[in-house]
């Protein structure tokens, strides 16, 4: 086999990501899986220089890693130009396989991977392993005792046939199921990534997938939905059409008119993820273990941040200045001298004005706060009375929103922020303090899931166009049907339209 020399490296990641650092034991793939997120840089475009075809593996060099890790380990100062460096000294956990995977079959007999790991393990470094095949792994994991592990295998459905539409080469699920099961009896902590999850098929295998998950003796899932890319070759375009054909649509198309366009991608819309994220967190309560959601923007959501499984791992720090980190708080266990780093592995790096990861990150995170509309120092309830002694409050979602019923008993918004006292002015007061307001039509024509000022003008009995006034608004959006649960209502029959609800009847 062809070798080559590469280190760990830090990635651009790092603005969403606790754990923006990896290794790839081996370059190409051999499983070639339809839905790739990685193919755009191993094959049709990016790295042609680096690699013949996707099929073409180039093993790394695990003598190499063996030398490049003593000798960082025997540095005592940090180098802010060369971030893989500092992230060791912080013990930043690595992932193996995060573009290629470390288990090709060729991996039997090469045993790259397992020399790679061997040196991790001499340091008792915190490793996060994510394949599709683990039975190689488990052939040789009695070589590791107490190794400072967490494994995620990658398991999009149960279903044989669709398995073999979307990865043709790689592993069944079963095969895969069992080896989980050999290494979770021999104490090895092991986590499913439901990566991507394809709409709308995901609707119709999460049930059965995450009960043979928990039954193999997983202890979490993660999922995340499929990304598109809006420009590709007409040779990737054939590889989404072929799963399109298996489920009767057009896929590309689906998520182009039913999502939202991400960078340069098409993801299934967020009110559609939402509703296959909350089966998935329903689904793994009943079994009893836990639920990350690895989806970008999606909130605080699910059962962490550290949705690749981290948080099972031995002394080791995460990268807490990204945004899914911060969307759930401050982390007790944050690296101070990654921030440090100088940015030179991303589109951020200038050289005539080099930044830090906590500038570039602080930066990003500022742009996204200020999408919010309500501050994050900001206690928001829902009051159903404005009078002195009869305000009801709701902390989160109110059980219902009252009508304009006697008066006075309009769904109202308090706004407290935190450690501050109440405005001054023409404001109605609570007894609690804060500001009290009546909610706008456009925050009405949210709450019923329609577009911003949907109702804002009309059509006169002449046919002229003519602005709506806000009464009639509440009263048009207060006659409307609830857009979001219309389409929730849809997507549970849509699987029976497909002609593939059978399962779930």
């Amino acid at each position: 086999m062809e070798t080559k020399t590469w280190y760990p490296s830090l990635t651009s990641q790092f603005l969403i990501c606790p754990v923006p650092f990896h290794l790839d034991t081996y370059r190409g793939c051999q499983y070639n899986c339809r839905y790739c997120f990685a193919r755009d840089f191993v094959t049709f475009s990016r790295r042609k220089s680096e690699h013949k075809e996707s099929t073409y593996l180039i093993g790394n060099t695990p003598a190499s890693f063996m030398k490049w890790m003593n000798r960082v380990d025997k540095k005592n100062e940090h180098n802010y130009s060369k971030g893989e460096e500092v992230a060791i000294k912080e013990r930043i956990p690595i992932k193996i396989g995060a573009t290629a995977d470390p288990f090709p079959y060729v991996e039997a007999k090469e045993r790259i991977t397992h020399d790679i790991l061997s040196t991790l393990d001499l340091f008792n470094y915190p490793t996060e392993i994510q394949t599709k095949n683990p039975e190689i792994l488990a052939s040789y994991c009695d070589d590791f005792k107490d190794a400072n592990w967490t494994i995620a295998v990658t398991l999009v459905s149960t279903d044989e046939e669709f398995i073999k539409i979307c990865e043709p080469n790689a592993p069944s699920a079963q095969s895969r199921l069992d080896a989980i099961k050999k290494l979770t009896d021999k104490g090895f902590r092991v986590m499913v990534k439901i990566q991507p999850a394809i709409y709308p098929k995901i609707l119709v295998d999460l049930p059965l997938l995450i009960k043979k998950v928990a039954e193999a003796g997983c202890w979490a899932v993660n999922i995340e939905g499929l990304k598109i890319r809006i420009s590709m070759p007409k040779e990737e375009q054939k590889l989404f059409q072929t799963i399109g054909d298996y489920l009767k649509l057009d896929l590309r198309d689906l998520y182009r008119t039913k999502g939202q366009k991400t960078g340069s991608d098409w993801e299934m819309s967020k009110e559609l993820k939402q509703f296959y994220i909350d089966e998935a967190i329903s689904h793994c309560k009943e079994q009893k273990i836990k639920c990350f959601i690895a989806d970008n923007h999606m909130g605080k959501i699910g059962d962490g941040f550290e949705c690749c499984g981290t948080e099972v791992l031995k002394d080791y720090k995460i990268w807490g200045c990204n945004a899914r980190t911060r969307s759930f708080g401050q982390a007790t266990n944050e690296s101070q001298e990654l921030g440090k780093c100088v940015v030179n592995f991303t589109r951020s790096y200038d050289s005539k004005k080099p930044m830090t990861m906590n500038q570039v990150a602080k930066d990003y995170l500022l742009a996204e706060e200020a999408k919010v509309e309500v501050p994050e120092d900001t206690d928001v309830s829902m009051i159903d009375a404005h009078y002195p002694g009869e305000t009801r409050e709701y902390f989160g979602a109110s059980p219902t929103l009252s009508t304009a019923c006697g008066g006075g008993h309009l769904p109202y918004i308090k706004r407290t922020p935190k450690g501050k006292v109440d405005h001054e002015g023409g404001d109605v007061k609570s007894e609690a303090g804060g500001v009290i307001r009546r909610l706008t039509p456009v925050e009405y024509e949210r709450l019923q899931g329609f577009p911003d000022n949907f109702t804002e003008y009309g059509i006169s009995s002449k046919g002229h166009k003519v602005k709506v006034s806000d009464t009639q608004r509440y009263k048009c959006l207060g006659n409307a049907v609830s857009v979001p649960v219309i389409k929730a209502v849809a997507m549970r029959l849509l699987p029976y339209l497909l002609g593939e609800g059978e399962s779930r009847a």
